[in-house]
């Protein structure tokens, strides 16, 4: 039986914290150990899977799912995180209209608005409002 450090997330959020999970050497799949640790909860979304040893170091498994846990002994990897990817709205995101006006445009409007400087300094004294 060989043990690892298994944790789920989905996006940023921590769904499952660090569990210890043992599997038989002779054993499978990742997408074996997460329907085994998410009991089903979260179906058949997008998952990527990520190993490390333990440093903070996560390395991508393009295979996801599918690839073996052998490669976690080859390698003297102990940890896995699932990522759970967060449902996309269905609706495609609209085209960014463009509004007519090039970029020398933008910065002659901002070149026109005034400046007034938020402290009061010797250099900058001549610039500030009679205001104050």
């Amino acid at each position: 039986m060989i043990h690892f450090f298994v944790s789920v997330n989905e996006g940023q959020r921590n769904i499952i914290s660090q569990q210890i999970i043992k599997v038989a050497e002779d054993a499978c799949i990742f997408g074996e150990i997460y329907e085994a640790t998410t009991e089903g909860i979260f179906g058949n979304r997008d998952v990527k899977v990520y190993v490390g040893k333990g440093d903070g170091k996560w390395n991508y498994l393009k295979e996801g799912l599918c690839d073996e846990i052998s490669l976690m002994s080859e390698l003297g990897l102990k940890y896995i995180r699932f990522i759970v990817q967060t449902e996309e709205p269905n609706d495609p995101p609209q085209p960014i209209q463009p509004t007519g006006q090039t970029a020398f445009d933008v910065m002659i409007e901002h070149a026109r608005q005034p400046y007034f400087p938020t402290t009061k300094r010797e250099d900058t004294q001549r610039d500030t409002t009679m205001g104050k």
